[in-house]
C-alpha cells in the first residue's frame, strides 16, 4: 500500500537553440513569457496571481533540466501591458541549468503596476540551495523591466518572500544576492546586433558585429553542438556565442578587463 509518484526518473528536459521573437499581446492583460518552465498550478485557487504562485503538488520540482542557448525578444506592442512580462520564467525547479541565453525586453510601455517585468522570473529556493545555476546570459532590458524577479520559497514551496518588482533592477544586485550570473555581460543593447522582422531574426553581417557582447561569451556545453540553423558551435575551440544564433565575429583585444567581485560584497537597493 501507499503512493508512488511519477516520473520516477529525473525530468532531464533540455530547452535549447530556440529563437523566440515578436512576442506581442492581443490584449493588455495577457501574460508574455519567452520560455516558461513550471509545474502544474492549483486549479482550485481563483485569484490568477495567487494561482500562478501556488503549485498543485508542493513537494515536486522539475529535476535536472536545462534552458540553454536560447534567444528571447519581447517586442514593443501597441498597448500598455498590465500583466506579467518575463523572458525566462522558472517555477519549482531542482538543479536547473540556465546558461548562454540572450534575453531582451524592448517594450517600454509596461505598466508600473505590473508585478513581474523581468528578464528572469524565478520562484523557488535560493539558487545556492539548488533551484537553478544561472550564468553566461545576456540581458537587454528597457521600459522599467528588471534583470530578475525572485519569489523565494522553502523546499515545500511555501513562500518566504515575494520580493518586489524593482528588487533586482540591475545585474549587480542579482549577482550580490544570489551569486548567480557572475559571468553574464551587461551594459550593451545586443538588439543592435540583430536584424529582426515579424518573419525572421538573424545576426547582422559579421563586419558589423565586432565587439558584440554575444560573441564568444558563452560556456562550451557538450550537449549543445549546433545552433538553431545547424551551424556548429565553438569552432576551433572557441567559447560559444550567446543565444540561439552562432556567428563569426571578433572580440576587441583586452589588455584590461573589469571582473565582478562578489566578496566582500553585498546587495544594495540603490
Amino acid at each position: 500500500e501507499g503512493f508512488e509518484s511519477f516520473p520516477q526518473e529525473d525530468d532531464q528536459i533540455t530547452i535549447k537553440n530556440n529563437a523566440i521573437w515578436w512576442l506581442k499581446a492581443d490584449k493588455a492583460d495577457a501574460d508574455r513569457y519567452g520560455i516558461h518552465a513550471f509545474t502544474g498550478r492549483d486549479p482550485e485557487v481563483s485569484d490568477e496571481m495567487t494561482r500562478l504562485l501556488t503549485p498543485k503538488h508542493k513537494d515536486y520540482g522539475i529535476r535536472d533540466s536545462r534552458i540553454v542557448n536560447n534567444t528571447v525578444v519581447i517586442n514593443k506592442d501597441e498597448m500598455t501591458n498590465t500583466r506579467i512580462t518575463a523572458g525566462l520564467g522558472i517555477q519549482q525547479a531542482d538543479n536547473m541549468i540556465v546558461k548562454n541565453n540572450a534575453v531582451a525586453i524592448s517594450d517600454n510601455s509596461i505598466s508600473s503596476d505590473t508585478e513581474i517585468a523581468a528578464g528572469l522570473f524565478l520562484q523557488g529556493v535560493m539558487p545556492e540551495e539548488g533551484s537553478i545555476t544561472s550564468d553566461y546570459n545576456a540581458y537587454s532590458l528597457s521600459g522599467g523591466s528588471t534583470v530578475a524577479r525572485f519569489i523565494q520559497t522553502d523546499e515545500m514551496a511555501n513562500i518566504i518572500s515575494k520580493g518586489s518588482r524593482n528588487e533586482y533592477k540591475n545585474l549587480l544586485q542579482w549577482q550580490m544576492w544570489t551569486g548567480n550570473d557572475i559571468n553574464s555581460p551587461a551594459g550593451k543593447n545586443f538588439l543592435n546586433d540583430m536584424e529582426i522582422t515579424a518573419e525572421n531574426i538573424e545576426m547582422k553581417p559579421n563586419n558589423q558585429l565586432v565587439g558584440s557582447i554575444l560573441s564568444d561569451r558563452g560556456e562550451r556545453l557538450e550537449y549543445v553542438e549546433y545552433d538553431v540553423n545547424g551551424k556548429q558551435r565553438g569552432a576551433a575551440g572557441e567559447n560559444y556565442d550567446l543565444g540561439a544564433l552562432e556567428f563569426d565575429s571578433e572580440m576587441y583585444n583586452r589588455d584590461l578587463q573589469v571582473m565582478t567581485i562578489t566578496a566582500p560584497g553585498a546587495y544594495r537597493a540603490t
